[in-house]
């Protein structure tokens, strides 16, 4: 089976940090969608599963992203080294 999303590692991007799928409350637009970004660019998109060839950049400011994580109401985090917790809300 071939891969439903495929990432270039051009343009500065070096490290994918993966994450989990959106099922919080306080970001329709991405429900349901997995959530992945990469360590060096700061980069964070949404991919949907109806969609996959189309992700969507959610934040491009997080250097250092280490890990995604989510709340007991489905929210999600973005943890990065030497940086303030940061969570996931619409624009």
């Amino acid at each position: 089976m071939a891969p439903v999303v495929t990432y270039d590692h051009g343009d500065g991007r070096c490290s994918l940090t993966g994450g989990v799928v959106y099922r919080g409350t306080r970001v329709p637009e991405i429900a349901g969608a997995y959530l992945y970004g990469d360590f060096c660019t700061g980069e964070v998109w949404a991919v949907s599963a109806d969609r996959p060839e189309s992700p969507v950049r959610i934040a491009s400011s997080v250097p250092n992203l280490a890990s995604i994580a989510v709340d007991a109401a489905g929210e999600v985090y973005l943890l990065a080294f030497g940086q303030p917790l940061r969570q996931i809300v619409s624009p």
